[in-house]
């Protein structure tokens, strides 16, 4: 089974309610053959809650205890994954996107031919978040991340990562995230911080042209 793991929040529940009936709308254009195939849940936090996930299964969404801002995303998805894989049987691999995307038919196609591979998806260059001269040491370990010491504290960047609007991480990629919980939440970008991860353990994004929209609508969607 793949799963799609869409972010979303509480602030803006208007691109949610959006969003499922979308994806509701894709899953129906397969088969019923191909539909078992695939599932989706949505994701927000609420760091009050008592239990690490309460799942509403008629919203098919997961709450976790963790913050629900822009900074808690890689918590969110860290949180995601698990929930999936302990829940869901007989995991393939996850697709993780955002409620302001708007996926099409044509994603299903490439899961089923690239589905093999451990991480895949819009791959990027990272942009330098520090200039050189803040840098006390910089060391490029290989052609895929780097080591940058800034004040005696250690950074490791990879090169490449793969965008967050959408990607495909296999069930050997989300164990290894799930097995570096720490390192993982040291990130404020989840996309860069799982990239991270996976670099380290040689496993490094593979890039393909997904093609998916960005909700027009998103600020008329958004409550404020």
């Amino acid at each position: 089974m793949i799963v799609f793991l869409i972010l979303t929040c509480k602030k803006y529940n208007k691109l949610y309610e959006r969003s499922i009936i979308l994806m509701k709308k894709l899953l129906e254009q397969l088969s019923e053959q191909d539909r078992n195939m695939y599932d989706f849940v949505y994701i927000k936090g609420d760091l009050n809650q008592e239990e690490e996930f309460i799942y509403n299964e008629d919203k098919k969404m997961i709450t976790a205890k963790c913050g629900d801002d822009y900074y808690s995303l890689p918590m969110k998805v860290y949180h995601g994954i698990k929930y999936i894989i302990q829940t869901f049987e007989n995991v393939e691999g996850i697709f993780k996107t955002d409620d302001d995307i708007i996926l099409n038919k044509r994603i299903f196609d490439v899961i089923v031919k690239n589905k093999h591979r451990d991480y895949f998806g819009h791959v990027r260059k990272i942009r330098r978040f520090l200039k050189p001269e803040d840098c006390g040491e910089k060391q490029i370990l290989n052609n895929r991340y780097e080591k940058i010491c800034v004040n005696n504290i250690t950074y490791y960047n990879p090169k490449y990562y793969c965008d967050g609007r959408g990607y495909y991480i296999s069930n050997k990629s989300c164990n290894i995230i799930l097995s570096n919980y720490d390192n993982i939440t040291k990130n404020k970008k989840e996309d860069i911080a799982n990239a991270y991860m996976l670099s380290i353990n040689k496993i490094y994004p593979y890039h393909i042209a997904i093609i998916f929209n960005y909700c027009k609508e998103v600020n008329n969607l958004k409550e404020h």
